[in-house]
């Protein structure tokens, strides 16, 4: 309509809604008029139906609203001028202020405007006081000028005023009046209760004033009133006590719905109260503040005080307060509310009030009853103390044990770190959950509770839920205090890991300790390493160097830059390329540990010095790692009988099939019985280059890597020349077997890289060894162990069929993994419960001993 206004009836969408047992039907809708400002907007709109017996029924529609020959939004705006507005005090608000929109100003009709984009500007002359799109909120009267733009930048003008709004007054402007005491010999309870004793009898009949008689406000005329109750108890003869309750309403800031503005006091007024006992709350023992129960449903009605008594157990002190004899007239009274209800779990805060009836006043306390936590977390106190039970705060079967406070000298406060660095036991760095922890997740946040020169007190608040439920949560509190009056002289040794480093010298005088730490008063001019790392340059240091130098993976890090820096000429190339190469081999002495001071200037408060120890060519920053590889493989070549004088080469064949990036190898070997002619690289792949190699007299050293493919490594157990990916070519000195010159076995610091990056540990074997599994026992004969290798069985042969013995069988690092007692001639070991690989036999028969090596493939 041209009045902006579009209305609409639940009959008009009503496509035959009915009812069984009624023709009368009433509908409403949550919306029904609509406006200009709704154009163009898709509006949910609820119809809801209803008999005259309550029966309903509701459906959801969407409402279109479209302008029907309305004049679109234009750029003629008009404001009306000198308008005058009043600030307001809305319910529950304590100060009050005006919210101000475009459409209190403007002048006439804006059909198809979205006030939303209308930007409105307040002055006080030039000077801008306060913008908004769509609205403005002032709080102050006065004098003020309004600038309103529509999108498109049309713009109106008003001059307008804002006045105060009437004198309010707030709850601490009410004084309620104090306790009396009077004589009033005689005085009986009828007159009592005929207002003998009321606020106008007490100022008229016993000289009281009106400050001591009623509540009184300042300020606040008209806009407070009040109401009184009395409570009367009868202590004998003419001693009475009246328990007056004050309730005053405050007009102004009254709110129906919460019950805000409204205020309530007590005075007790006592009576000839020379017989009236005096008590107080010293004499009153609260309930127990936790509970844990356990019941099918939560319900609280049959968890009252009484029921927790005569159905779960409880003793009478623990679930309701308690009195001494000479207060037997305090009385108490209880509220409950369930929280976290998420059955079958729940809490109900139970609030009880206990009543001094002799002064007025009101004791209150809180007790958590756990409906169904038990079998979950009950503790509250830290480890530190004794078990006791639930109900205590520390039980020894609980889901959780929560750390104790702690005291640091440093700045390392993450968990892992307090352990790492400042020696704190793992119990005390975090939550330990037992029983089921992976059902639980655990977070933290910390809150600074203070900060002065020599301490931080620092409140870290832990929250353990329950992944099943994420509504079920545990908090507690840890105390973690940190002293800095040592940091000023606290120097951190650290590798690049985060890994702290133990005993690096300082000024050839101070030694850090396990956590990395130590103080140093003095100036620091010297520092030393002198821990030998050999294992810590391998292939994959030569890979990421070569890949940086070629431009495939350049090194971003600075300190792996400074690591992988060698010769110390701020450049990385070919050249510290070499020198690790030629540490790797045993020709160059890289033993030098270098420094690498960190600035940090984000902390607020830091150590003297951060120091990252790392040594020379260590491009991975791996040198404090305990164990460099993250695996291991299985290498072998087949054993010959060697010839003396004549050469051979011999094949090494891996186990597994594997991609790599590239492989070092430490062979020990006999030089007294062979000689190392050269190595050959793979025969089925040329990609591998310079197949250069050390021989340090007993160990042939070689390493290789690709540069840019990866290299395909054929695995198994068949020695076929054509899956062998490097091989050696040997001279024998003397007639021999290869297993009694080449130790294979022996293997020292030996790697695949794989394509991941990562280095697998190389185990070395023969196979087939010349005479493994044929035993000659003086007295008894000859012990055949076959096949060998073997693949579902290997079967024993016995010199003859009474004789009987134990079989025991190691993988590579002593572990037993079968054993067989009652072993005979022709017994068949089952080999299908054990892995592939190379195992070690032991075979005990009529005190003799016989060893020997088995493959399973």
């Amino acid at each position: 309509s041209t009045n902006c206004i579009a209305q609409i009836f639940p009959e008009d969408l009503d496509l035959g809604s009915y009812d069984n047992c009624s023709q009368d039907l009433v509908f409403s809708m949550s919306q029904s008029v609509f406006t200009c400002n709704d154009i163009g907007k898709t509006i949910p709109v609820t119809i809801t139906v209803f008999d005259e017996s309550g029966n309903s029924d509701y459906a959801n529609c969407l409402i279109k609203v479209e302008g029907m020959g309305i004049t679109p939004c234009t750029g003629n705006m008009a404001c009306n001028d000198g308008l005058t507005f009043s600030l307001e005090l809305p319910p529950g608000d304590l100060y009050p202020s005006i919210v101000l929109t475009p459409g209190d100003f403007l002048a006439g009709a804006y059909p198809g405007c979205d006030m939303n984009q209308f930007l409105m500007q307040v002055y006080i002359g030039s000077q801008m006081l306060e913008w908004g799109y769509g609205s403005v909120t002032l709080t102050q009267p006065g004098e003020y000028f309004m600038a309103i733009t529509e999108p498109s930048g049309n713009t109106c003008w008003s001059n307008f005023t804002i006045l105060d709004t009437i004198n309010f007054c707030t709850y601490d402007e009410i004084n309620f009046p104090p306790n009396l005491s009077i004589d009033a010999p005689g005085i009986t309870q009828l007159e009592i209760d005929n207002d003998a004793l009321s606020p106008e009898s007490l100022m008229l009949n016993f000289s009281y004033s009106l400050e001591e008689t009623k509540p009184t406000w300042e300020d606040c005329e008209g806009l407070m009133g009040y109401s009184y109750e009395d409570q009367i108890f009868y202590y004998g003869q003419d001693s009475f006590k009246i328990l007056r309750k004050w309730s005053v309403i405050n007009w102004s800031i009254y709110d129906p719905v919460s019950g805000f503005g409204l205020s309530d006091g007590f005075q007790t007024i006592l009576i000839n109260n020379s017989s009236i006992v005096n008590c107080n709350f010293n004499s009153v023992m609260m309930p127990h503040p936790k509970l844990f129960v356990s019941q099918s449903t939560i319900n609280t009605d049959i968890l009252t005080p009484e029921d927790l008594i005569n159905n779960f157990g409880f003793a009478l002190e623990m679930v309701i307060p308690t009195f001494s004899p000479e207060c037997a007239n305090f009385s108490y009274f209880y509220e409950d509310e369930i929280v976290n209800n998420n059955e079958p779990f729940a809490q109900i805060i139970r609030e009880f009030s206990v009543l001094n009836w002799y002064n007025g006043q009101l004791l209150k306390s809180t007790q958590i009853i756990y409906i169904n936590y038990g079998q979950y977390i009950c503790d509250f106190l830290p480890n530190s103390t004794p078990f006791t039970d639930c109900m205590l705060g520390h039980s020894a079967t609980d889901d959780v044990e929560w750390p104790d406070d702690i005291w640091i000298s440093d700045y390392h406060l993450e968990p892992n770190d307090l352990v790492t660095y400042s020696g704190i036991d793992e119990a005390d760095s975090r939550p330990i959950l037992f029983n089921q922890p992976q059902a639980y997740r655990v977070e933290k946040t910390d809150i600074l509770d203070s900060l002065n020169q020599s301490t931080i007190f620092i409140t870290r608040k832990w929250t353990v839920t329950l992944k099943a439920n994420e509504n079920l949560t545990w908090n507690y509190n840890q105390g973690i205090v940190v002293d800095l009056t040592s940091f000023v002289n606290l120097v951190n040794f650290s590798s690049y890991n985060g890994i702290p480093i133990e005993n690096v010298l300082v000024n050839n005088n101070y030694s850090s300790n396990a956590q990395g730490n130590v103080i140093v008063e003095e100036d620091i001019e010297q520092l030393s390493y002198n821990v030998e790392k050999h294992e810590a340059l391998n292939v994959k240091d030569i890979k990421l160097l070569s890949d940086h130098i070629l431009g495939l993976k350049p090194i971003n890090n600075e300190y792996l830059i400074k690591m992988a820096d060698i010769n110390g000429d701020s450049k990385l190339t070919a050249l510290d390329l070499s020198f690790i190469r030629k540490y790797i081999y045993g020709v160059n002495n890289l033993s030098a540990w270098d420094f690498y001071k960190v600035n940090d200037d984000s902390q607020l408060i830091g150590p003297k010095a951060n120091y990252v120890v790392y040594k020379t060519g260590d491009v991975d920053g791996s040198a404090f790692l305990d164990n460099q590889a993250i695996g291991s493989t299985d290498i072998y070549c087949d054993d010959l009988l060697l010839n003396a004088g004549e050469e051979y080469e011999i094949p090494i064949y891996c186990t597994e099939k594997l991609s790599s990036l590239g492989f070092q190898f430490n062979i020990p070997y006999d030089n007294t019985k062979i000689e190392i002619r050269g190595i050959q690289g793979l025969y089925n792949s040329s990609i591998f280059i310079g197949l250069d190699y050390f021989d340090s007299v007993n160990e042939i050293h070689f390493l290789d890597y690709s540069f840019f493919d990866e290299l395909q490594i054929d695995g198994g157990l068949t020695s076929d020349q054509a899956t062998a990916f490097v091989s050696l070519q040997i001279k024998a000195k003397e007639n021999t077997l290869l297993n009694k010159a080449l130790f294979l076995d022996e293997l020292n610091e030996s790697y695949i890289l794989n394509s991941n990056l990562d280095l697998l540990e190389l185990n070395g074997g023969l196979n087939d060894e010349i005479a493994v599994g044929t035993h000659q026992i003086d007295g008894l004969g000859i012990v055949k162990v076959f096949p060998n290798p073997a693949s579902q069985y290997t079967e024993i042969l016995l010199p003859n069929q009474n004789l009987r013995g134990t079989f025991n069988l190691y993988d590579n690092c002593g572990k037993l993994v079968k054993y067989q007692t009652n072993i005979y001639s022709g017994i068949k070991i089952s080999l299908d419960d054990i892995n592939n690989g190379f195992y070690i036999y032991k075979i005990d028969i009529d005190g003799h001993t016989i060893n020997g090596k088995l493959i399973k493939n």
